[in-house]
């Protein structure tokens, strides 16, 4: 055999070797869940789960919770947190919103976070805002008790140019009312701010 053909031979070989490794490499099985794969159901609608490889749910209904693309987060009034701040973090979750079944709408979600539960804070009640409502960014809350102890709480609602106004209870089970259920009609009352848009300044 020639040194040329030879050479040819050991290079072919050699590619063929590698060749055998990538697909070995591109047909490997993925990691079953037990070895920590992040699994999507229904509730993610095929988007991935929170690094730690679960879903964040509502602890009273199981339900998914803090949706995609949260756009802030707003510390309760309240001083009965751990640190003498609110004891509830309210996430505005904005973005496409959640769908439960192929008949429900998206809808664009408040979440009410314990921070004082153990052993980490936990998710206790979701507000829907079912399509064409919304929630769009900014939450608020009233500087001063209410006589009957409340808390006023204020929250943009960009699609229908309202602002939704709600009462804030933080000795309640659910601190936020009216609350509602997923594909439930919101009951919340609002200030209708499309009149400024209409008169707005010329710039």
């Amino acid at each position: 055999m020639s040194a040329f053909a030879r050479r040819f031979f050991i290079f072919a070989f050699g590619l063929l070797i590698l060749a055998t490794m990538v697909t070995a490499f591109l047909w490997l099985p993925p990691e079953s869940a037990a070895q920590g794969e992040i699994v999507n159901n229904v509730g993610t609608q095929g988007r991935a789960l929170t690094p730690a490889g679960k879903l964040i749910v509502d602890a009273a209904t199981n339900l998914p919770a803090v949706a995609p693309l949260t756009v802030d987060f707003v510390r309760s009034p309240d001083n009965s947190g751990t640190d003498g701040k609110g004891r509830f973090l309210i996430a505005v979750n904005s973005g496409f919103g959640l769908q439960f079944n192929s008949e429900s709408k998206a809808q664009q979600t408040l979440s009410v976070i314990d921070l004082n539960l153990m052993p980490e804070p936990q998710v206790i009640q979701n507000v829907y805002f079912p399509t064409p409502n919304s929630a769009n960014f900014g939450v608020t809350f009233s500087t001063e008790k209410d006589t009957d102890g409340t808390f006023t709480m204020f929250v943009a609602g960009g699609f229908q140019n309202r602002i939704w106004i709600f009462k804030f209870n933080p000795n309640e089970k659910e601190p936020i009312s009216p609350g509602n259920k997923p594909d439930a009609e919101l009951k919340a009352g609002f200030i209708d701010v499309g009149a400024f848009s209409d008169y707005a300044p010329s710039p």
